[in-house]
């Protein structure tokens, strides 16, 4: 394989589709710039977005934000 038979990556852009977007690497300044473009929440992990993404270039509904439970406050010592 010499340096010719490398493809080109291509820009994110609307015209992907999702397994080409899988195809390559992104980071995860990337793929906030481009969520931002398109109107998609931008919080969580980079595979949290890149999910979504992937959705959306797939034309199919983006999946629901992760909640996490939060911890509960600690407990008072016992009384003596």
């Amino acid at each position: 394989m010499n340096a010719t038979d490398i493809p080109e990556r291509p820009w994110l852009s609307p015209a992907l589709d999702g397994t080409e977007f899988a195809r390559w690497y992104w980071t995860k300044n990337e793929l906030v710039a481009f969520a931002r473009q398109q109107g998609i929440r931008t919080g969580g992990g980079k595979a949290e977005l890149a999910g979504r993404l992937m959705a959306f270039l797939d034309g199919t509904p983006i999946p629901a934000p992760v909640v996490r439970k939060r911890a509960g406050k600690q407990l008072a010592p016992p009384l003596s």
